[in-house]
């Protein structure tokens, strides 16, 4: 299978079989992500009025000693304030192969590898609406608060769209 296989590459360029590998992956990847779409309910989700990795209740609150919802999250939440960083595309080592249509050769002194982007932010929403920025949690008072949600990237591209892609954190009222 691996000798047919090399024989039937043998004409391509390198480049078009990175690429044909590189679709294969996320065909693949793409496929595990569609098949878990209808499976069994997270497990990290809490039951009403416990806490989790993703929910902070209002006991947890309490116990922050925090003035608002922003200072409770950084205290016990970290996480929920750092944007997901996406690896968006990969960089060939060498030069460009004369064979190739459409040839990107790398920058100068590149070694090749994953480009990682800029950090995407963190959405906040309270009661369903959408807040101007996630500091806008720093003027929200603990009092009124009842739940914090985090969603994880991933998920909140999918749930939320792509400009959601560094996180959703649902601020829940009493």
């Amino acid at each position: 299978m691996i000798d047919s296989t090399f024989l039937s590459l043998r004409g391509f360029s390198r480049r078009r079989v990175a690429q044909a590998f590189a679709v294969g992956v996320s065909v693949v990847a793409l496929s595990a992500c569609a098949s878990k779409a209808g499976s069994a309910p997270r497990t990290d989700a809490a039951p009403e009025g416990h806490s989790s990795r993703y929910v902070l209740v209002q006991a947890d609150l309490e116990k922050s000693k925090a003035d608002n919802v922003y200072d409770a999250i950084a205290k016990l939440r970290p996480e929920f304030l750092r944007g997901h960083t996406d690896v968006t595309s990969f960089i060939k080592q060498g030069t460009a192969d004369s064979r190739d249509p459409n040839p990107n050769p790398p920058p100068s002194g590149s070694t090749g590898g994953a480009v990682l982007t800029a950090p995407t932010p963190v959405k906040a929403y309270r009661d369903n609406a959408r807040l101007g920025s996630v500091d806008d949690l720093r003027q929200m008072p603990l009092a009124g608060i009842a739940e914090i949600r985090y969603i994880p990237g991933p998920e909140a591209g999918v749930k939320y769209g792509t400009d959601h892609a560094g996180g959703v954190i649902l601020v829940k009222s009493k």
